[in-house]
């Protein structure tokens, strides 16, 4: 097996682990180690950003930087983005996965 694949599945598998270890139990409660990122929009609106999304976009950050300066993906950056990619599979146990735009009365 290739050492960048093994990188990725490793942390990957690391990830997951650390973000079902220490996450909420269940969507609305705050995890067991750190908090929510809910940004406050106005009124009663918040915005609840899933750590899902900002490893996303860290990811592509990461990639449009190799790619753009031509550099080589080596096992540490498959590392890091295998332990995006376990650590944003932790948020698919949840049904709010996709709501975006909650009461801040909830999140409170």
């Amino acid at each position: 097996m290739d050492l960048r694949l093994f990188s990725f599945v490793v942390s990957a598998i690391f990830g997951l682990a650390l973000f079902l270890i220490f996450g909420a139990t269940k969507e609305g409660e705050q995890p067991k180690v750190g908090s929510n990122l809910v940004l406050y929009r106005g009124h009663d609106s918040c915005l609840h950003l899933h750590h899902y999304t900002l490893m996303l976009l860290m990811s592509l950050t990461i990639v449009a930087t190799v790619y753009g300066s031509q550099g080589i993906f080596t096992p540490t950056i498959t590392g890091v983005l295998g332990f995006m990619f376990g650590a944003s599979l932790a948020d698919l146990r949840y049904n709010d996965f996709l709501k975006f735009r909650v009461s801040c009365k909830e999140r409170n």
